[in-house]
């Protein structure tokens, strides 16, 4: 009766190792493509903010 308890016990650990392994990958990409979509965001600003300039001056 004790190693059925203990299988269950092993299963449901590894259940949770898996499924945290599976989260943190998760919230790392999550983390990866917010930095990239404000790397994104900033280059366009920059380039709108030099792009009006230029038309401004050119009037």
């Amino acid at each position: 009766m004790n190693i059925i308890k203990d299988i269950h016990a092993q299963l449901s650990t590894e259940i949770i190792l898996i499924l945290s392994s599976i989260l943190i990958i998760t919230l790392i990409s999550a983390e990866m493509t917010l930095d990239y979509e404000n790397k994104i965001t900033i280059k366009t600003q920059q380039i709108l903010n030099t792009t009006r300039n230029t038309i401004l001056t050119k009037i």
